[in-house]
């Protein structure tokens, strides 16, 4: 396809909708990554990061881009599963890309202008792609940052976290209706028994990044109802989550299989952590 005919600055609403899926990953990879910064794959790869998310260049023979360590080929990738592909690559390797991610059960893939040709748009729409590929026109660096503008945000709110008695308590404040949501980041300051971390944060995307794991585990669970932490685990539960108690030495909690430590996660790099330890633990 031409470029002279694509649309750069517009999507359909199929392809919006699509897009906002796109957006919500944890993990994004960017085929055909270059070291030249005057090429759109390298263009593409300093947009990610410019917005501070997990991204991954793949790239068949540079070790590194971007002070970002590569990977060869996306079947390197550790939770194919739960990350986006950004695709700039010749029609014939995007293709085989394609099926590749297939095979892998990657969830949404964007395909930039050029990236394709018949053959590829043929091979999309006869393998049930679809409704996970945005191709034909519509350009990451143009459109992405709209389409991030429409993500749901929790841009005013604050986090309090007090450790009483080797226990976590916190509070989130939201300003959209996810309230009491169990985020909590640890830091290297927190006295051993007692301390108030009061802070405003300007990350609402590390929330939405959080919430959009595909796996969460909860440090410091408890067998006792009455603790705190064991309503966490409850509220994981109660919304369908996929989430892993961490306790030394129980097995099961709540109906779950437990972990003794998260060097046991299946699979660390997309799971989001919940900590209720005390600070030492917390530290680690």
């Amino acid at each position: 396809m031409p470029l002279d005919r694509y649309n750069f600055g517009a999507m359909t609403d199929a392809q919006k909708v699509i897009g906002k899926a796109f957006m919500k990953s944890p993990t994004f990879a960017v085929v055909g990554a270059s070291k030249d910064q005057s090429k759109v794959g390298n263009e593409i790869l300093r947009w990610y990061q410019a917005r501070d998310t997990h991204v991954i260049p793949v790239h068949p023979k540079e070790r590194e881009l971007e002070g970002l360590k590569t990977i060869t080929d996306i079947s390197q990738l550790s939770s194919p599963s739960t990350t986006a592909l950004s695709i700039i690559t010749p029609p014939q390797i995007t293709l085989s890309v394609l099926k590749k991610a297939k095979e892998l059960n990657v969830p949404f893939y964007w395909i930039q202008p050029g990236a394709e040709d018949e053959v590829v748009l043929e091979y999309i729409k006869e393998n049930g792609l679809i409704d996970r590929a945005i191709y034909g026109g519509p350009c990451i660096l143009v459109l992405g940052d709209g389409i991030r503008s429409h993500l749901p945000r929790a841009c005013s709110h604050r986090i309090y976290a007090t450790f009483m008695q080797c226990d976590t308590l916190f509070d989130i404040n939201l300003r959209d209706n996810r309230s009491s949501l169990p985020y909590l980041t640890p830091e290297s300051s927190v006295p051993p028994n007692y301390a108030m971390l009061s802070s405003t944060l300007p990350i609402c995307e590390k929330q939405e990044r959080f919430f959009a794991s595909s796996q969460f585990a909860v440090i410091g669970a408890s067998s006792d109802p009455s603790k705190l932490v064991s309503k966490v685990l409850d509220w994981y539960q109660n919304k369908h989550m996929d989430v892993i108690p961490v306790h030394p030495k129980e097995k099961r909690l709540d109906g779950l299989s437990a972990i003794p430590s998260i060097s046991k996660l299946p699979s660390p790099s997309t799971t989001a952590l919940t900590i209720s330890a005390t600070p030492q633990v917390g530290r680690l």
